[in-house]
């Protein structure tokens, strides 16, 4: 049911999800500048996630706006990417409504603070996930297919 609900809250307020603060071609361009790492889903996978806590550090500093989870279908970050507005997401629950699947994430977070959540990715209702280790950096998602994600306070 959870996940049912996840669901509905997309399909609900997917405008406010994607449209702030980046439009999909502001996101494309942005996520193609960040630097690109390999994340080996196979060796870094965490299987029937229980949702927990913990944080993550942006490494580059800028104006005051919202963390945005950036998706995309090519690797390195390039090609179709889609945003998602971290700050109107709940915590702890798995977004699965994604059409496409994705090989390469980042977080564009153009604060210097510390994000009081993860962020992981993971396959069909977040069945298997892995976390994304930094914001403003670009991962190849390797070894995976990655459809759904969630914010992890």
């Amino acid at each position: 049911m959870r996940f049912t609900f996840a669901t509905l809250v997309i399909a609900a307020f997917s405008q406010g999800i994607h449209s702030s603060p980046l439009t999909t071609s502001d996101a494309t361009s942005l996520a193609s500048k960040f630097p690109v790492s390999n994340l080996d889903a196979l060796s870094n996978i965490r299987y029937n996630t229980t949702l927990g806590h913990g944080g993550l550090r942006s490494n580059a500093a800028g104006a005051n706006l919202d963390p945005t989870l950036i998706v995309c279908e090519s690797q390195n970050c390039a090609g179709n990417c889609i945003p998602f507005n971290l700050a109107v997401l709940p915590n702890n629950e798995c977004f699965s409504a994604l059409t496409n699947q994705f090989v390469s994430a980042g977080i564009s977070d153009p604060t210097d603070a510390v994000l009081p959540f993860q962020v992981l990715v993971g396959s069909t209702n977040c069945a298997s996930t892995v976390a994304l280790p930094a914001a403003n950096e670009c991962f190849n998602l390797n070894g995976a297919v990655f459809n759904s994600f969630a914010r992890i306070a």
